[in-house]
């Protein structure tokens, strides 16, 4: 996939530089999103057309016209790319293209509704959850850093499902990484890029993704 028109943003870190773009996002059909949504997110087209949708993608080639693989990951953006194709709007929009094995992908963060005690003990007769370095290969739970492996749960798939579980239960709640929170909080063994599929969507509020740009 071949795209001109292309302003080029500077990044600090391991991410040196981004592409703005505008692309009919619509009219594509190599656009995946690798979180669910929830409804009622109060989009509207103003707020479709003042922002811009992150996409990582795969770069070939990046001359005066850059080549990209046809398939590009929704980094941030989910709720608007659904008002998008659900209100077909059929124009070109403001996007964002990062080389998605560079950009850091995080455990969202979670604050902790109930007694930290009660959660451990609950994620122990749920999932025997525990400290235990010996199954450190395994996927974990942290509680203010402090990780927690299963024994029963040997995969990041059915680790998230278990993080939408909690989150439904309002034991956990989601709360943005670059908030001050002064609660307990909750994290989960990180995603990676390898783990996005096109046909497969993690639960809401799955990762927090950076860098951002959301100014």
């Amino acid at each position: 996939m071949k795209i001109t028109n292309l302003e080029k943003i500077k990044l600090e870190n391991n991410v040196r530089f981004a592409y703005k773009t505008k692309l009919n996002v619509f009219r594509l059909s190599n656009i995946f999103p690798h979180e669910e949504t929830i409804e009622n997110s109060n989009i509207t087209y103003d707020i479709v057309r003042s922002s811009s949708l992150v996409l990582g993608v795969e770069f070939i080639s990046e001359d005066n016209i850059v080549e990209i693989e046809d398939k590009l990951f929704i980094l941030d953006g989910h709720h608007r790319f659904n008002f998008i194709n659900e209100n077909k709007i059929d124009e070109d929009i403001g996007v964002v293209l990062i080389d998605i094995k560079k950009v850091s992908i995080n455990s969202y963060n979670c604050e902790l509704m109930v007694d930290k005690d009660e959660f451990s003990n609950k994620i122990y007769k749920d999932h025997k959850f525990k400290n235990n370095p010996r199954f450190s290969s395994n996927p974990f739970i942290s509680i203010n850093k402090e990780k927690y492996f299963s024994e029963k749960i040997l995969n990041l798939k059915d680790l998230y499902a278990y993080k939408k579980l909690l989150m439904q239960k309002k034991i956990i709640n989601p709360s943005p990484n670059n908030v001050k929170n002064h609660s307990d909080i909750i994290h989960f063994s990180p995603l990676s890029y390898h783990d996005f599929e096109k046909d497969y969507l993690f639960p809401y509020k799955s990762t927090w993704i950076t860098p951002r740009f959301d100014s």
